[in-house]
């Protein structure tokens, strides 16, 4: 159960980021339309992937896709 807390603290930053994201783009200069390109591919990308990824957790268990996922999400939010 300790892991899905962790895994919800990871899935709210994604979602308040969302905001800041569009704000950095902007900051570099990217117009309003390219921005909405840029979050219906990453969309597109996590309906594709996680079609995917659903037989992965069904391989490999629910609970080492959660810590996966929390790994990779960090790694992410120290690269942006």
């Amino acid at each position: 159960l300790t892991y899905l807390s962790a895994w919800y603290a990871c899935v709210a930053g994604d979602w308040l980021q969302g905001p800041y994201v569009y704000v950095l783009y902007q900051a570099h200069g990217f117009e309003h339309h390219d921005i909405a390109r840029l979050y219906v591919a990453g969309y597109t990308a996590s309906m594709t992937f996680g079609t995917f990824v659903g037989s992965l957790g069904d391989r490999i268990g629910r609970k080492r896709c959660c810590q996966l996922y929390c790994i990779f999400f960090m790694a992410s939010c120290f690269t942006a």
